[in-house]
């Protein structure tokens, strides 16, 4: 038991040193991808304890430090963070990790929870970018980042009373128009709604 301790131990303390030469670049991408979401103004940085013990993350407590507006001090994150802004954090830390993962497929189950609009398109163009590299699957509500999507499905769930299925269909161009078009509009689907949504799909296309 003393002996693999002692062998824990020297790989934590590589780990942490891992840790700690990767921090600056971290927290300079994560700022960048930040301030291009939306959040000109966000801070982000991390802070790096040594325990007295070994855990199951080595002989490190990893903090992420967080502020979204100017002049306000950087707090810890769990405590202050929103869930829009944690959506878009989440994305930024999704987006660098990809870059460095031999993960072939990722999941992303409504990300985009709590943004919309312009940021919105911005999180589709991310996700986009991701999905050049690796098989991404994304559940959003969101037209803006649906329209990214190579391949779209809609998924709906069936009930006869007593139980209940889900089905994943394929869409087609024009049925990508339609869902898309009732995402934006809710249920009264208007000449302009689908107008946009067309416009949404040729925008995404040209990408």
């Amino acid at each position: 038991i003393i002996k693999q301790e002692q062998k824990a131990k020297v790989i934590a303390k590589r780990i942490s040193k891992n840790r700690k030469n990767a921090i600056e670049k971290l927290q300079d991408e994560m700022e960048s991808i930040l301030h291009k979401l939306g959040m000109p103004f966000a801070n982000f940085c991390i802070e790096i304890h040594t325990l007295v013990s070994l855990n199951e993350n080595g002989i490190d407590e990893v903090v992420f430090m967080f502020s979204a507006n100017k002049g306000v001090e950087v707090e810890k994150l769990s405590q202050i963070i929103s869930g829009g802004e944690l959506s878009r954090l989440m994305l930024a830390i999704k987006y660098i990790s990809a870059q460095h993962s031999n993960t072939v497929t990722l999941i992303f189950d409504e990300i985009d929870s709590g943004v919309s609009g312009e940021i919105a398109n911005m999180m589709g163009e991310m996700m986009q970018e991701i999905g050049k590299n690796n098989h991404l699957i994304s559940v959003t509500h969101l037209p803006q980042v649906a329209a990214q999507a190579l391949n779209q499905l809609f998924v709906t769930k069936l009930t006869d009373g007593e139980s209940t299925e889900t089905q994943m269909l394929a869409l087609t161009k024009q049925d990508r128009i339609d869902e898309l078009a009732r995402l934006l509009a809710g249920d009264k689907v208007t000449k302009s709604a689908l107008a946009n949504a067309k416009e949404l799909l040729k925008s995404a296309s040209s990408n």
